[in-house]
Formats: C-alpha cells, sequence, structure tokens
C-alpha cells in the first residue's frame, strides 16, 4: 500500500510492503522533484540511501532542447550524484542503445565502479 502526500516541491510517501520475507517493513520514502542539479547542490554529503534514474538520452528526441543538454554523458553530473548517496549506496541508470557507452563512460569517469548491466530486449 502507498499512501502518497504532497509537501510544497517534495512528495512524501509512506510505503508498507506485504511479504512473508523477515526483511519487509515500512518505511518513509522522500522524492523530491525539481532540476536535478539544482536539488543535487543543494543536498547534503551522503545524505541519499540510492540513485535510480532515467535521464535523457541525448537523442535529441523530437529536437527537444532537454534531449541534448548534454548533463547524462558530463562526468561532473555524476561526481554530484556520488557525493550525495551514502557509503555503500549504488547508482541504477537508464541508458539508451545508441548512447549508453557514453553514459556509462561518464559514470565510471566520476568514481563509480561500473559492476553489471541490464538489457531490456
Amino acid at each position: 500500500m502507498t499512501i502518497g502526500e504532497g509537501v510544497g516541491d517534495s512528495l512524501w510517501y509512506s510505503t508498507c510492503i506485504a511479504s512473508s520475507s523477515p526483511v519487509a517493513a515500512c518505511n518513509d520514502i522522500r522524492l523530491i522533484r525539481g532540476d536535478c542539479l539544482g536539488v543535487l547542490e543543494s543536498s547534503d554529503s551522503n545524505s541519499i540511501d540510492t540513485c535510480i534514474t532515467d535521464p535523457p538520452y541525448e537523442l535529441g528526441l523530437m529536437g527537444k532542447s532537454w534531449d541534448k543538454a548534454s548533463v547524462a554523458v558530463d562526468p561532473d553530473t555524476w561526481t554530484r550524484v556520488r557525493r550525495v548517496l551514502k557509503p555503500g549506496a549504488f547508482l541504477l541508470c537508464f541508458g539508451g542503445t545508441r548512447t549508453f557507452h557514453r553514459v556509462t563512460s561518464a559514470i565510471e569517469d566520476a568514481g563509480f565502479e561500473i559492476r553489471g548491466r541490464k538489457v531490456w530486449l
């Protein structure tokens, strides 16, 4: 069961997982809406448990400027992500089939260890 409530520019969700697993629990999850670079800049170091992101694929989709901003292929973006992640946290980043290698290189250049890859076919 998930219950969401808007709080300013943030959404707070209380999530309860129904499972027979002994690790299932109820947790508070905070989703933050905003420009990623601004949110990263204003976040404390070592304050985020995980980053799951689907950044622009840098394909110039339908001529949209947001898909040509180079944010996903800039190692500085991922250095900022790494700064806010807690020790042991992970990054899961989606990418397009034609540009995932550029995003992966930028993530690695920012100091992340690439452990594996999942492919959606």
